[in-house]
């Protein structure tokens, strides 16, 4: 048989005495531990010293979302192959394991899989596996709203943007056409055609040859980066859903395999 061990967790005296016994008698035990206690403790020890020659040992480094930097990984898993190795402790492989990473149950659920003896009491574990299959399914739909969530803010932005390109440019039309109807064609004696603008006009002209340097030089390009940051946000958004969608392949890929390996349980 293979036994979660919830009862070492617990400070009643009874539960520990039972989960000792059943310890004896089961064929594999897997040993959770918080990725960031980083290493196993005196009383795990202690148990895993007394109880645990007998079984398959695996240990369970658990939450290692916590840690994304593999090599920090690594290092709780040295450390914890550093003291079974001191206390002389035999264990046939030490597993990491998080809810936010379904690809990790699967490789939870070969290492069951290649226990020789499963029996009837694996309902224990496979309570363990089903609700973390649940967490695992939770996760994956919160993840999904958020992403819907941030397409659909994405989207609206990108359209404020392009409203706002849109709006500079005809406010650019504007002034130019302005600004090209303003100066008066007129024919001097002695030098010929020439351009002219009225005393009250000439301040007008001004202006809005200054707002469309401004335009020209902040406003625009200014907009068209805002632009381009959407569209970058944008490619983000769906390389985060096409990783998502990674991620339910895999996901129902190992619920569908814990489903065959325990369908007769």
């Amino acid at each position: 048989s293979i036994l979660d061990t919830p009862g070492f967790s617990s400070n009643d005296t009874e539960d520990r005495r039972r989960t000792a016994e059943v310890i004896r008698e089961c064929d594999a035990l897997f040993w959770v531990i918080d990725i960031n206690a980083g290493d196993l403790n005196s009383s795990s020890l202690k148990v895993m010293d007394e109880l645990a020659l007998s079984v398959e040992l695996y240990i369970v480094i658990n939450k290692i979302d916590t840690k994304p930097n593999q090599k920090d990984r690594e290092a709780v898993r040295a450390k914890i192959e550093q003291t079974l190795a001191h206390h002389d402790i035999p264990y046939s492989g030490i597993l990491f394991f998080s809810e936010r990473e379904p690809e990790r149950l699967q490789e939870l659920l070969t290492t069951i899989q290649n226990v020789e003896s499963l029996d009837e009491e694996f309902f224990d574990v496979k309570d363990t596996v089903a609700y973390y299959l649940k967490e695992i399914e939770t996760w994956l739909l919160e993840q999904q709203k958020l992403l819907d969530k941030e397409m659909k803010e994405n989207e609206e932005k990108n359209e404020e943007a392009i409203d706002q390109i849109v709006n500079i440019t005809e406010q650019v039309k504007n002034h130019c056409r302005v600004l090209y109807n303003l100066p008066s064609e007129d024919v001097g004696f002695f030098s010929g055609t020439y351009f002219k603008i009225k005393a009250h006009d000439y301040e007008g002209f001004t202006e809005r040859l200054s707002d469309v340097f401004d335009m020209a030089e902040e406003s625009l390009p200014n907009s068209i980066i805002a632009y381009r940051d959407v569209q970058c946000a944008k490619e983000e958004i769906i390389d985060a859903r096409e990783t998502q969608k990674e991620r339910w392949h895999r996901y129902k890929a190992v619920a569908e395999k814990f489903k065959q390996l325990t369908a007769n349980l």
